[in-house]
């Protein structure tokens, strides 16, 4: 949990536990004082499992619900490209690992109701994909998709291209459409400014999409600078 970012759901996740511990906490020890019956300790706990399991899965559909709109469309946007490389005969790559995300989707939903999309053909991702049991690579964009033969792939993405800095964003996009053939299938954040830097100021995602593919013919985009200042935004007309 080194890289957890923290953010509206990761607070409310911290918070909840914190509170549910020390309520069971300062139950424990009023049952305690007031006797040492071995049988009322026990219903204590058992007391406090059950809220624990319970508060785990109303939490994972409470986040779901939330979230829903965007796996949804990470859902469908995937089944789009495997139905199109299923078309065109070729493999299917999939940019950001479908495991990653929030505490939340990577403890709760995830484990739950499972991911929203599948591996691909082979996955790209800064963590490896380490679950997949098919072709990972551990690497960041801008350093391997130039690797990568010319409309060899259907390409889906999922909430990456924001984290590439702007100074490679338009190589990392030419090449990718390139290998693709414009069989692009995006799937991009939609976060207000504050979101773009963590509590440090540091940012953590450079850009973001306007427009992209498949819902649209174009892929727009604008980036921000050090001062968290809206620049020029970037038109690919159909791309």
């Amino acid at each position: 949990m080194k890289n957890l970012k923290l953010n509206f759901y990761n607070i409310i996740f911290f918070m909840s536990y914190f509170i549910i511990f020390f309520i069971f906490f300062i139950v424990f020890i009023l049952v305690f004082k007031i006797t040492f019956n071995l049988k009322y300790v026990m219903i204590c706990i058992i007391s406090y499992i059950t809220i624990f399991v319970s508060l785990y899965f109303n939490i994972a559909i409470v986040v779901y619900i939330i979230t829903y709109k965007v796996q949804k469309r990470k859902t469908k946007f995937y089944n789009m490209a495997k139905k199109r490389a299923d078309d065109t005969n070729k493999n299917l790559m999939v940019i950001g690992d479908p495991l990653n995300g929030s505490c939340f989707h990577r403890y709760f939903t995830h484990k739950i109701l499972g991911p929203p999309y599948d591996y691909g053909d082979i996955c790209i991702d800064l963590s490896g994909c380490p679950e997949n049991s098919g072709d990972s690579m551990k690497a960041s964009l801008e350093d391997i998709i130039h690797k990568f033969h010319t409309n060899s792939y259907v390409i889906f993405i999922s909430q990456t291209l924001e984290y590439i800095k702007p100074d490679m964003l338009n190589y990392v996009i030419k090449e990718l459409i390139r290998v693709s053939n414009k069989d692009l299938f995006i799937v991009n954040m939609n976060f207000d400014h504050d979101s773009y830097t963590d509590r440090h100021g540091k940012f953590t995602r450079y850009t973001y999409f306007t427009k992209t593919p498949p819902e649209y013919d174009v892929i727009e985009y604008y980036y921000l600078d050090n001062k968290n200042k809206k620049h020029i935004i970037y038109l690919y007309d159909k791309y």
